[in-house]
């Protein structure tokens, strides 16, 4: 028995431990009667433990091979985020969140509201949308001053 489980025989295979070895079984086709006799003693069944590869077929009809996500039978590319999103487990980036809580907080939706002071402002008429995107959140704030000063010199 001893000669089937040597290093070389029993490596993990060169391109991807997911896939399966063309050559399996020490280069045989066929597993050795020594070595299905060790597999039965110890209860030994096909596949890595814990891993599990997509149920999805590819459009060219082949099988996924990727692996599937936890809990779930496909992986992210045939619909495992998808999932996830619907089942509210998908957590946004930090990024993302803070994004959406601005927009939340904002009652326009894009962009705060403008105060008719502002409005009314040579600065703000002259400028352009995103400029007075700017200018509208800085308002009444100390960044204000420093905002006024850098359009000027800049003439945006």
């Amino acid at each position: 028995m001893s000669e089937f489980f040597t290093r070389e025989t029993w490596r993990a295979g060169g391109r991807s431990k997911l896939r399966k070895r063309v050559h399996g079984y020490a280069g045989c086709k066929v597993a050795p009667p020594a070595f299905l006799a060790a597999a039965k003693a110890a209860a030994f069944k096909p596949g890595r433990p814990g891993y599990r590869i997509c149920g999805a077929t590819k459009r060219d009809g082949n099988p996924c091979r990727r692996l599937a996500m936890k809990e779930l039978k496909v992986c992210e590319a045939h619909g495992g985020l998808r999932a996830l999103a619907r089942q509210g487990k998908l957590q946004s980036s930090g990024r993302t969140a803070a994004f959406k809580a601005n927009r939340a907080a904002m009652p326009e939706g894009r962009a705060p509201p403008v105060p008719f002071d502002l409005i009314r402002l040579p600065i703000y008429r002259e400028s352009n949308e995103w400029t007075r995107i700017r200018l509208a959140r800085a308002w009444a704030t100390p960044a204000w001053l420093p905002l006024v000063r850098q359009i000027q010199h800049q003439d945006i």
